[in-house]
């Protein structure tokens, strides 16, 4: 049994005590005769190898911290513990034999990712995860807040907000109260440490980087206490470790790692998981912290960075990052600015770019260079650009060449260079010479350069294969010359080149001439031409001639083309006959073709046999060819055995965490698709099945399962208004999966779930229902401390009820709480309260909200006031808003306004949210940025 969080959660304790208070059903302790190792203090990996050979039965190894064990500085000895415990485990002489253990997440995905040198530490920890939450739910937040112990209460109070009572009664609570508390210099280093992480740093932060920006981020007021000594006294403090072992900050061993650029630092896990991964409110921007980040941040840091600035509009900063980046000798990163500039309509700054490179002889430089220019229409600069590379015949820059010389409308000079191409053996370059030639002529003269390109095509047999031989035929066919085209076939196919028999067969067979495509296939076949065999056997199989399909199958595997038998098995199943089916997969695995046997496990899922398919799976998996385990579970659904696939389908999977799992089989869950009413019976399978498998209470499992209807109900709605891609207007209509997953958390509700309960309020308001909403938030309310303001504030909005609302949104606004402001002003727009939601975004705009600032940034637009809704969307943008960008380019699409949209698109936005003034491409700042 292993213990598995993130974070400190109490797993030691929790498995200490299931050694000591597991009772059985009459009331005796179940391993009370049990002999406990190690009886005091953990123990070397020496001693609990020697003690695990000499284990007796009836003997519970407590492993806290398993990976002190299993990850310590010499692997090889932690997989040799490994390797010990698991023959302990399996020596049928000394069972009964119980490991319990405890392990971090971060320290069970390193066992996992050195499995393939050292696989037994993945091994003896797979199968027996069970995972600990990191944060109370909101029923055990109620209880622990009316604890008895006041270590309990007082610590469900601090975690009020993120739920973290375990950390906060060990760690966090210490940590907190130093950050919070911090000195000006550790305060001013976690803030800076804290926007660097969240603008795409690297978690280790160097010493030289933090104390750059901290310096910087201080006011002059107080420069005088910043120095060497102030700094020192500022990381001491920070790397300081508490009463439970936890320090603020975590220096890295620069002597193990040889590091040359001195001692680095990261955030704790916690403060990393709150102040960066979970953190909502905007990264304040300042042009100093970016300029420390473009001279000191690591260099694998520098890319990300320059992706974060490029996201939110930043161009000019995204290309000193990327700028930085080249000049250290990333040459990805050098493209990258290119491409960034190109995309920008700056082509010739990203020709410089390129140049660069092609000085260096990077041909790769000089094809994307073309192609930026071609794109931009700058044609004969394209063919310029490549005209030492055209002139020593280099395949791709010919191709280029002659695509801007045919965009110049020179046809003739393009035809030449095809030509050329396809004289040298091109085939793709011959398809497009004559579909150049036929352009260039109308009318019946059309039929007459046909023959001509048939004649040529056919001449370059030899240099470019059957390919352009197949497209002389497809010229002759679709200019209805059909019998001309297989006149031709019959003499290249009487003359040597016998691939023209198959050929001919695949054109009469589409034609509809079946008993001819058989002849010729036969002849194919007899003159051993390269998947006649298979062409036969599937054509057979589509006409109903099974054994004969069968044989050709057979021989086209026996050829080296054992696909042909999975082919003709394909056929067989779309017609419904399994058992030919499935001879011909079997037959593909027998010569070779493992992937048959994702077919095989198909075919037996759609027939219902679930024991079948399931073992045919596992063999699939461990030939590394495995289908979906969501297209078995789907297709058993289908044939009735929705118990066994459900069960199944969870047991499978490596990671059943993410409710996106249930994405792919959601539909089962209804009665109907495209209907909200659940199929109780099915939810009652999938509640079971991943209860086994998670190994969680039903409540964690509803809420799970629900969470998984809203996902897949959000990918419908985001799939149905992709016609409206670019518009704002776009009508909003709710997936029923939304109501049925409405439906299943109520339920839980009604069971007593208050975490059900509290999403079930937030789906309600997503589903207008808000009368509903407020209902349960009372009951809330009254079961529990839980704090439902800002729901209850959106709820009353969308019931129309703006005085309420209103009073509710001000009390909050003046604590500086803007989560309800954008939701609720949006529900008194729908009742015609205008006044009253620009009143409340503007507050919630004041605040820093950015939502605010994109939803007011719509009302502008709608009164057409097109200046301010650019200004809202652009800071939006700045703070990265994921919709600000779409916001903006529609909105040019009302005002026309071109230059501002060429300036934005050229030189991106600045520090304070407005478009850039035109700027070169320098290492050197620019004094308005």
């Amino acid at each position: 049994m292993t213990l598995v969080s993130d974070l400190a959660a109490g797993k030691k304790r929790a498995a200490w005590e299931s050694l000591w208070q597991s009772k059985g059903e009459s009331g005796e302790l179940l391993l009370g005769d049990w002999t406990v190792w190690p009886a005091a203090s953990p123990s070397s990996p020496d001693a609990l190898m020697d003690a695990a050979r000499r284990a007796l039965p009836r003997t519970a190894f407590f492993l806290p911290g398993l990976d002190r064990y299993l990850r310590g500085s010499d692997q090889e000895v932690g997989d040799r513990v490994a390797r010990v415990l698991r023959e302990t485990l399996s020596d049928p002489r000394r069972a009964p034999i119980l490991i319990v253990a405890t392990i971090r997440s971060g320290p069970l995905q390193e066992l996992r990712l050195v499995s393939g040198k050292f696989p037994h530490a993945k091994l003896l920890v797979e199968g027996s995860e069970i995972r600990v939450p990191d944060e109370f739910s909101l029923e055990e937040m109620a209880r622990a807040s009316s604890s008895e112990d006041p270590r309990v209460a007082e610590a469900s109070v601090r975690a009020a907000k993120d739920r973290y009572v375990v950390q906060y009664m060990l760690d966090v609570h210490d940590l907190q109260t130093r950050v919070d508390k911090a000195s000006i210099i550790e305060g001013a280093i976690l803030q800076w440490a804290i926007k660097a992480r969240r603008l795409g740093n690297g978690c280790w932060l160097t010493r030289e980087l933090l104390e750059k920006g901290t310096s910087a981020s201080l006011h002059q007021k107080v420069q005088h206490i910043v120095g060497e000594s102030g700094f020192d006294k500022a990381f001491a403090e920070l790397v300081r470790r508490g009463p439970g072992g936890a320090s603020v900050m975590i220096e890295r061993d620069t002597l193990v790692l040889n590091d040359s650029r001195g001692p680095s630092y990261r955030l704790d896990d916690y403060l990393e998981r709150r102040y960066v991964a979970g953190a909502t409110d905007p990264v304040t921007l300042e042009p100093q912290l970016l300029q420390v980040l473009v001279e000191a941040a690591d260099d694998s840091s520098l890319a990300p960075l320059a992706g974060q600035c490029r996201k939110r509009g930043l161009l000019y900063w995204a290309m000193r990052f990327y700028l930085r980046a080249a000049e250290g000798g990333d040459r990805s990163a050098r493209l990258k600015l290119a491409e960034m500039l190109g995309q920008a309509g700056r082509v010739d700054d990203a020709l410089d770019q390129y140049r660069y490179l092609a000085d260096e002889r990077d041909t790769e430089a000089l094809i994307l260079a073309a192609e930026t220019l071609i794109a931009a229409g700058r044609n004969q600069d394209a063919v310029e650009w490549l005209k030492g590379m055209t002139e020593k015949r280099h395949d791709r820059a010919t191709v280029l060449t002659a695509r801007a010389l045919e965009r110049m409308n020179r046809h003739n000079e393009a035809l030449c260079l095809y030509r050329e191409l396809a004289e040298r053996g091109n085939a793709a370059a011959a398809a497009v010479a004559a579909d150049l030639m036929i352009d260039s002529v109308e009318g019946l003269a059309r039929s007459a350069i046909i023959d001509e390109i048939v004649e040529w095509l056919t001449s370059l047999a030899d240099r470019c294969g059957p390919s352009v031989v197949e497209l002389a035929t497809e010229l002759l066919v679709d200019n209805q010359q059909v019998d001309s085209a297989m006149l031709r076939l019959k003499d290249y196919a009487t003359s040597g080149r016998t691939y023209a028999w198959l050929l001919g067969a695949k054109v009469l067979f589409s034609q509809g001439r079946s008993q001819l495509a058989l002849a010729w296939c036969q002849a194919a076949v007899k003159h051993k031409v390269a998947h006649a065999a298979a062409f036969a056997a599937k054509i057979n199989a589509q006409l109903g001639l099974a054994e004969i399909a069968g044989e050709y199958a057979l021989m086209a595997a026996e050829a080296g083309t054992p696909e042909a038998l999975v082919e003709v098995g394909n056929v067989h199943a779309e017609k419904g006959l399994a058992e030919y089916a499935l001879q011909c997969y079997g037959s593909a695995v027998d010569r070779g073709h493992m992937q048959a046997l994702a077919r095989i496990a198909e075919v037996y899922a759609t027939e219902g046999k679930s024991d079948d398919s399931f073992k045919f799976y596992r063999q699939a998996q461990r030939a590394k060819c495995a289908p979906p385990a969501s297209v078995i579970a789907a297709f058993l659904c289908d044939a009735g055995r929705v118990r066994e696939a459900f069960e199944w389908y969870f047991k499978v999977l490596s990671d059943i965490s993410n409710p996106d799992v249930i994405v792919s089989i959601s539909d089962y869950l209804l009665i109907r698709k495209d209907e909200s009413a659940l199929s109780w019976d099915a939810v009652r399978f999938a509640l079971v099945g991943y209860m086994k498998a998670a190994k969680v209470a039903r409540p964690q499992a509803v809420t799970w399962l629900a969470e998984g209807l809203i996902r897949a109900g959000e990918e419908e709605a985001r799939a149905s208004v992709k016609q409206y891609d670019g518009k704002l207007d776009v009508p909003e209509v709710p997936s029923q999966k939304l109501v049925a997953a409405a439906d299943l958390l109520n339920d839980a509700a009604i069971d007593g779930d208050v975490s059900a309960r509290m999403k079930l309020v937030k789906l309600l308001a997503r589903l207008n229902r808000h009368v509903e909403a407020c209902r349960h938030l009372e009951t809330i309310k009254k079961q529990t401390t839980v704090d439902v303001d800002v729901d209850m504030t959106i709820s009353l909005a969308g019931q129309g009820k703006a005085d309420e609302a209103m009073a509710r949104l001000w009390s909050q606004l003046k604590k500086s709480n803007t989560k309800a402001v954008a939701p609720a002003a949006m529900f008194l727009m729908r009742h015609n309260c205008s006044d009253a939601a620009i009143e409340v975004l503007e507050r919630g705009i004041e605040l820093g909200d950015i939502e605010s600032h994109l939803r007011l940034g719509d009302l502008k637009r709608f009164k057409r006031r097109y200046v301010d809704a650019l200004d809202l969307y652009l800071f939006a943008l700045l703070h990265g808003h994921p919709d600000a960008a779409a916001r903006i380019r529609t909105l040019f699409t009302f005002n026309e306004d071109h230059h501002a949209q060429r300036d934005l698109r050229r030189y991106g936005i600045t520090l304070d949210g407005q478009i850039s003034e035109p700027w070169s491409v320098a290492a050197d700042p620019l004094a308005n940025q």
